[in-house]
């Protein structure tokens, strides 16, 4: 297990030194976090200031979005009415010369009224879709849409009522546009929701991280204390800060659509993340296992979960096959108990031990064996007496009557790292030639020599 030392902390004690027994509930070191409470505070701050961004564009949001309907409403009413006067010209009867009704106002000074009218209506919209026309939110727009209209209107009777209704339409739309605009920095409170889950994440790290330290490191098992990187009295930090203060404001400055949300949130991660490395290490004897290798032939016999013994020096512990990877590596090289043949891939495969004790030293080298099969009564023969290939395999024996070396052909069942067992081929009692010369040929003579 790694106990890791955060940066602010200050080394109280510390209970163990390299090499010790520990079981799992000691207290290995204690700490005064008091050094850490500047760099809560930075992530405090840096979290109520994402959440109040993160608020306040919500409530422009709904502003926004209540005064757009408000408009769409009056609107909507300036609508119906325009409509009426419409009707209401398109069925009355064109001026007659003895009408007493009064002179209606010459075509060119309505004409006039209404391209200046137009005329400001186009300059006003053109200024709302100026880009470089300024801040669009900043345009005011009168809230009676036909104050300082009507003095360019010098005509009575519906028709200059149906001009000043349409210019009240007109202001209206744009004072619609200039909210709608607004509301795409508003439309991003998405985002500011997610940098507020982004430094509470922050905060909340650091906290438990606190409160870690606050209780000291435990020893979450039993083991051995491999590595100790600290010193008591020790205040732990860097060259900077705590990570600098995490300037929220600062870092959505210039927020917009096209932003890099996931560029923006880590960048709010590592302004206030902490240092950390590793203080103490344990090796815990839950964690001791024995690394071993598997041909292409061992790999089809052993099995997950299979249980082993793995031998150290005059030591046994029994264990369980917990590991055994998907994808062969290549290697140098492993002989097959099968064949004999050597494979230059191989399959990594891991033993955890169940009990492991003090007498087991980490990096040494241990034997493990693994029980694939058994058979009662079996007959075996050595395994450097067996020749052949996987199509067909074969033994010399040595015929006692005429000296002479005999090839036979048999059928191999499980095997040993010293022995096959023969399932047909040979007799009990025959002799088998345990190691025979390369070119040995069947009828071959041959001499029994005395056993050095």
């Amino acid at each position: 297990s790694v106990y890791d030392i955060v940066e602010g902390t200050k080394v109280a004690r510390i209970n163990v030194s390299e090499g010790d027994s520990v079981q799992k509930g000691d207290v290995l070191a204690t700490f005064d976090t008091s050094g850490m409470i500047p760099a809560i505070s930075e992530r405090q701050q840096a979290y109520n200031d994402a959440i109040g961004m993160y608020n306040s564009a919500q409530k422009s949001t709904l502003d926004s979005k209540s005064k757009i309907s408000q408009l769409d409403k009056e609107i909507a009413e300036l609508q119906a009415q325009a409509d009426k006067l419409r009707a209401k010209e398109t069925n009355s009867p064109p001026p007659t010369a003895g009408n007493n009704a009064g002179t209606p106002p010459s075509s060119g000074t309505q004409s006039g009224s209404s391209v200046n009218l137009l005329k400001m209506l186009m300059d006003a919209l053109a200024a709302l879709n100026n880009p470089n026309g300024g801040n669009q939110t900043g345009i005011t727009m009168p809230t009676t849409a036909s104050n300082g209209i009507g003095n360019l209107i010098d005509q009575s009777g519906s028709q200059a009522e149906l001009i000043s209704i349409e210019a009240q339409m007109a202001m209206l739309k744009a004072q619609k546009s200039v909210l709608e605009a607004s509301g795409g920095v508003s439309s991003l409170s998405s985002v500011y929701k997610m940098v507020a889950g982004a430094t509470k994440k922050s905060l909340d790290e650091i906290k438990s991280q606190k409160a870690e330290m606050d209780r000291g490191w435990i020893a979450k098992a039993d083991g051995i204390v491999s590595k100790i990187n600290i010193r008591e009295g020790e205040v732990y930090t860097q060259s900077s800060s705590y990570g600098g203060q995490v300037n929220i404001s600062g870092l959505l400055d210039g927020l917009t659509g096209d932003t890099d949300i996931a560029s923006l949130v880590s960048q709010v991660m590592s302004s206030g993340q902490g240092y950390s490395s590793a203080g103490m290490i344990v090796e815990s004897f839950s964690d001791y296992s024995a690394k071993f290798t598997l041909g292409k032939y061992d790999s089809q016999r052993i099995k997950y979960n299979m249980p082993a013994t793995v031998s150290f020096l005059s030591y046994e512990y029994s264990g369980v096959v917990s590991f055994i990877s998907a994808k062969a590596q290549s290697g140098s090289g492993s002989l097959s108990a099968l064949s004999g043949s050597s494979s230059s891939n191989t399959l990594d495969a891991i033993v955890s031990i169940d009990d492991p004790d003090t007498n087991l030293i980490l990096g040494f080298d241990a034997k493990v064996s693994i029980l694939i099969g058994e058979v009662q009564n079996a007959l075996l023969i050595p395994i450097e007496s067996l020749q052949g290939d996987t199509e067909e395999k074969f033994v010399f024996i040595y015929n006692k009557a005429k000296n002479r070396a005999e090839k036979r052909l048999v059928e191999v069942g499980i095997s040993s790292d010293r022995n096959y067992e023969i399932k047909s081929g040979i007799k009990e009692g025959e002799i088998v030639i345990k190691n025979p010369p390369r070119g040995l040929a069947d009828g071959a003579k041959v001499r029994v020599g005395e056993m050095k």
